[in-house]
This record gives structure tokens, C-alpha cells and sequence, in this order.
């Protein structure tokens, strides 16, 4: 068996097992819609057919009642040329032209009628009946005219009324027919084109449901990809892009830049003590109180196990003064663990917090570097302290600074059972 050529697999793609249902719907309305539209114009092409058919079985009707006339006016001319012999008002030649030329017209209509009412077996019976009358009438010339045919008139009168009537009933029939079909014609296209605005409502509902689907999906992905797992704030790979634009911005428009690092103290002890699971919760706690500190112009991102980043678009003063609030913001309120089957316990934690401005380093790598070299002198010192990098070419490369509330802080955890 030969495979499908790639441009239909790629077509009927979405109607596989795998496609989502509201692929699947979008395919079934434009199928249906594409086969709705082939059945109005299969369906409006029979019915003009039989429109075109009844316009021509009307002017044949016309032509027919049209002939009928001309043929009464050529009887009617040879009766009068007959009349005028017999009564002996002319005696030229002009008589017998006149009778000559209204018998030729009367066989020449005749032979017209033939063609025309072949067609309807009605006609063509008293068209047969009409023929052998008017020959009669005609065949044996003007001078034997009243001999020839006595009474004949009225009798051919008669079948001729009797066609006249039997042609304006088809001619109403087929009239009859074309009004129905371009009414039928009308109602299918407006009913056919209705239909498909409600299949196109319905395909643009499924594709704004789709494309709504799609986007809540980029959505999650990018927020996968950017936001850490444990802790619901933004990850590495987010931190080092928004670390990356804030010191372009800053560049470019001489703006305040800072770098906090914020790392919680003894974590690894609490890990041994209450469990991985209570650590995860204990990182979770600190992720929250530190966002619900920060505005939404300064970025808090954990950058690893037990570290985390905030961008602060302030200079250092500044910085510290917030470093010191998130300090404090962790060290105010015991933490709440669950650990194994026993009643939730009450620690506290605290974090030590290095601080560094952009304007003494000269790149972001320099800049993440000298907030990490300030909180490891933080935590030197016992944790749940701030400390700023300053640049001093005096010293081993550096200085910090300690917040003043902190310099006489014992950092130590502690745990109560509660």
C-alpha cells in the first residue's frame, strides 16, 4: 500500500487520536461548512435548470399562441377574398392573390405549429384534427370556396379556441414553475448561507477557545520555565535575564542598581532535625514573607538551595534599609512546621542578607559575586545580619558594613516545641 503523500497527512493531521478535542471540532465544522455549500450549489443548479427549462417551454407557449393568431388573420383573409367573389363585388385577379397568399400562410403557420406542440400530446391531437380542416378549406381553390368546406370555419374556430386555451394553461404552469423555483432557489441560499454563518460562529468560537487553550499552555511553559518549582518565585535562568536587562537599563539611563543575597541561616540543621520535607516548608515560608515585602519593581528569585536573589533598583543606602526589613521580616514570627505524625512545632529561622550596589563592580557576574562575598561575611559573623560590599584596595578587596541593629544580634536558632 502506498503512503499518504505529505500534504494530506498534514491536512488530516488533526483528525488523529492524539489531536485535542477543539482540533478536531474545527476540522468537522470546515467539512461541514465546505459540505453544505457543495450541497446549496448542487441543489440551486437543478432547481435553475428547471427554471431555464419552464422560460423555454414559456416562449414556446408565446410562439405558439403568436402563431395562432397569424393563422387566424390568413383564414380570416381567405374568407374575405372568398366572400367578395361569391358576392360578386371584384372580378380582377386580386382575389385569387389574395386567396393564394392567406392559403399559403395558413399551411406555412401550420407547419410551424408542428415543432411547437410536439411536446404535449393534447396539442398535437388537435393539431392533427386542425390540419385535414383548413386543407379542406384551401385545397380545392377560390372558385369552389363555398362548395369546398360549408361550415368548416366554425369547427376549425373551435379546435383553434380549443389549442388558444390548453397552450395559456401550460404557459401558466410553466410561469407557475419559475416563481417556485426562484423561491425555492432564494429560501436555499438564504437558509444554505445561514447555516454556514452558524458553522463560521461556531468555528471562530472553537478557534478563540483554541487559541485560548494555547496561550494558557505558552503561559504555563514559560512560567515553568521561569519560576521555581518549591518555592513559586523566579528561577536561576529567570534571575540571570532580569539581572542581565535591569544593568542594560541602568546603562543606558544612569539609573540606581543593587543586589541582594539572601541565604537562610542553618537550613542544612533544620534538614537533619526536622526532616527535608519540613526544609522544603521553611523555604516556601521565606520565598512568601520575602515577596510580601517587596514591590513589584524589585525581582526576588531563588538563585539555590537555600539562596535567594533580590534585584533592587536603589543605591546601596537604600538597599540596606530594605535588607534590614526582610531580615526582620523573617525573624519576627516563628516559623510553623508539621513534622511526621506530631504537633506542629515552632521555630525560628533567620537569614543573612549581603548588599551590593552595581556602580563598584563592572559587570552583572561581578555584581552577584560581591553579594555573595557580603553575605558569607554576614553569616561569618553569626547570620541574621546585613553586610554591604565596598570596593577597598586597602584591605583583601573588600569591606562590609553591618547594619547597626544587628552588631550585637546572637543569630543562633532555636526550636520550641508548640
Amino acid at each position: 500500500m502506498r503512503k499518504i503523500p505529505r500534504p494530506l497527512r498534514q491536512i488530516f493531521r488533526p483528525m488523529t487520536p492524539r489531536s485535542s478535542v477543539i482540533e478536531q471540532g474545527l476540522v468537522l465544522t470546515s467539512i461541514l461548512a465546505a459540505m453544505v455549500l457543495a450541497v446549496m450549489a448542487l441543489v440551486v443548479h437543478g432547481i435553475n435548470n428547471d427554471a431555464e427549462e419552464a422560460a423555454t417551454r414559456s416562449i414556446r407557449s408565446i410562439d405558439v399562441a403568436a402563431t395562432l393568431d397569424k393563422l387566424q388573420l390568413a383564414l380570416r383573409d381567405g374568407d374575405m377574398a372568398g366572400r367578395d367573389l361569391v358576392g360578386g363585388r371584384t372580378r380582377d385577379r386580386s382575389d385569387a392573390d389574395r386567396f393564394d397568399a392567406a392559403r399559403f400562410q395558413a399551411r406555412l403557420n401550420l407547419a410551424g405549429l408542428g415543432p411547437l406542440t410536439s411536446d404535449d400530446p393534447a396539442q398535437s391531437e388537435r393539431l392533427s384534427r386542425l390540419s385535414p380542416l383548413i386543407n379542406r378549406k384551401f385545397g380545392l381553390g377560390l372558385r369552389s370556396y363555398d362548395a369546398a368546406a360549408p361550415g368548416a370555419r366554425d369547427e376549425i374556430d373551435g379546435v383553434i379556441a380549443s389549442m388558444r386555451e390548453g397552450e395559456g394553461r401550460r404557459l401558466e404552469t410553466y410561469r407557475a414553475t419559475q416563481r417556485y423555483a426562484n423561491q425555492r432557489s432564494t429560501w436555499i441560499m438564504v437558509g444554505s448561507l445561514a447555516l454556514v454563518s452558524v458553522l463560521s460562529l461556531v468555528f471562530w468560537m472553537l478557534l478563540k477557545i483554541e487559541f485560548a487553550a494555547r496561550r494558557a499552555l505558552e503561559g504555563r511553559l514559560i512560567e515553568s520555565a521561569t519560576t521555581d518549582e518549591l518555592t513559586g518565585v523566579a528561577n536561576r535562568s529567570d534571575f540571570d535575564r532580569k539581572l542581565v536587562q535591569e544593568w542594560t537599563f541602568r546603562n543606558r539611563y544612569g539609573t540606581a542598581l543593587s543586589l541582594l543575597v539572601v541565604d537562610v541561616d542553618g537550613l542544612q540543621a533544620h534538614n537533619l532535625q526536622w526532616g527535608h520535607v519540613a526544609g522544603d516548608a521553611i523555604l516556601r515560608e521565606v520565598a512568601r514573607r520575602l515577596a510580601a515585602r517587596l514591590r513589584r519593581t524589585e525581582v526576588l528569585a531563588r538563585s539555590g538551595g537555600d539562596e535567594f536573589t533580590v534585584i533592587v533598583p536603589q543605591y546601596r543606602k537604600e538597599a540596606m534599609a530594605i535588607a534590614e526589613q526582610l531580615r526582620e521580616q523573617i525573624a519576627e514570627a516563628p516559623f510553623h512546621i508539621q513534622s511526621g505524625g506530631e504537633r506542629p512545632s515552632s521555630i525560628v529561622v533567620t537569614v543573612s542578607i549581603g548588599v551590593a550596589e552595581a556602580s563598584d563592580v563592572e559587570t552583572p557576574r561581578q555584581l552577584l559575586a560581591s553579594a555573595e562575598q557580603a553575605v558569607h561575611e554576614a553569616k561569618g559573623r553569626g547570620g541574621n545580619a546585613v553586610a554591604a560590599f565596598h570596593p577597598d584596595s586597602t584591605t583583601a578587596g573588600m569591606r562590609t558594613t553591618t547594619s547597626e541593629s544587628q552588631k550585637n544580634t546572637e543569630p543562633s536558632p532555636r526550636a520550641a516545641n508548640g
